[in-house]
């Protein structure tokens, strides 16, 4: 990996990161850790390693607790479980702990799971061998309901729970009903975070429909959130008080472009580091709104910005030989 997640104390900035920052304890009992409330998550670097867990959730107190590491996966990687563990070990060596651990994957699909690679880790020849609690979670096997259940914070993962080719005048329907949920399961505070989360899980589960669309399902006013902002535009943010609608209506074909090419570099930077200047060209002459659309979509998938510029060359978008 060429650029490097932020240390703990920053956080990496992903959908499912964010999701851990505001329902932590609703993931938890998704994968079925005895009080959750006790934990606190974080990101997690293992030094001088290419290897980056998505989240660590630590015990609040020093107990005889696990500690639990997670990946969400919602791309093909056949060595997940390997990699999974190397960073379970990696981890323990290098805070030299030594106590019970837990390991989950939460897979969008079971295509995901499918394709990845069976681990057991034993010795033929000696006794030795690694134990643990492991767990593995396949979110379109659930429905929304059953998900809500466990936690009913856990709405903001319903996207994933829906067929893929839902049509767009029920999904329509959905997203209201899980805006309306949202609402009523998060802090006010947390509520605006929430929403943004619930609209990327969309965007990336439902790969036809538009970003103007998706913000219209919702009916998130996205101008008073700095994520919105970055995303319609800086020149339709003075506007933006005297009405969403009528701004949209003069500026939103170049204004959407232009706020969807910042995003997308945002999103690049917060989650690999500086932006190499031929990715910052290529998406810059980028003039097709479906293909910063995919784009977007691909970065959110991507393990690595390897994987990403690898999407980048065979599409000949971009100019790094």
């Amino acid at each position: 990996m060429a650029g490097k997640r932020r240390k703990a104390s920053g956080g990496s900035d992903d959908p499912f990161y964010r999701l851990m920052k505001v329902g932590a304890g609703a993931v938890l009992k998704l994968i079925g850790t005895d009080s959750p409330e006790k934990y606190t998550a974080r990101a997690f670097v293992l030094k001088e390693k290419k290897l980056f867990p998505d989240i660590v959730a630590v015990p609040k107190k020093k107990r005889n607790r696990d500690r639990v590491f997670i990946e969400f996966q919602g791309y093909t990687d056949i060595m997940i479980r390997y990699r999974l563990a190397a960073q379970i070990t990696l981890s323990c060596t290098q805070e030299k702990y030594t106590g019970p651990v837990c390991g989950a994957v939460i897979y969008t699909d079971r295509a995901f799971q499918k394709a990845a690679a069976p681990l057991e880790i034993r010795s033929l020849s000696s006794p030795f061998r690694i134990e643990g609690q492991f767990a593995e979670i396949v979110l379109s096997d659930y429905t929304c309901e059953q998900l809500t259940a466990i936690d009913p914070r856990l709405i903001i993962l319903a996207p994933f729970t829906v067929p893929k080719n839902t049509g767009k005048e029920k999904l329509s329907v959905m997203c209201r009903e899980w805006r309306e949920q949202v609402a009523d399961a998060y802090r006010k505070k947390d509520q605006g975070t929430a929403v943004q989360i619930l609209g990327l899980f969309i965007l990336n589960r439902f790969r036809k429909l538009s970003l103007e669309e998706v913000i219209r399902m919702l009916n998130f006013d996205l101008s008073k959130t700095r994520a919105g902002k970055e995303l319609i535009g800086i020149g339709m943010e003075k506007g933006m008080e005297k009405g969403m609608e009528k701004g949209m209506e003069k500026g939103m074909e170049k204004g959407m472009e232009k706020g969807m090419k910042k995003m997308l570099l945002l999103a690049f930077e917060q989650k690999w580091g500086p932006v190499p200047g031929h990715i910052d060209e290529a998406v810059g002459r980028i003039s097709s709104d479906d293909r910063l659309r995919d784009m977007f979509g691909t970065l959110l998938q991507s393990g690595t910005q390897q994987e990403f510029e690898f999407f980048l060359k065979n599409t000949g978008i971009s100019g790094n030989a």
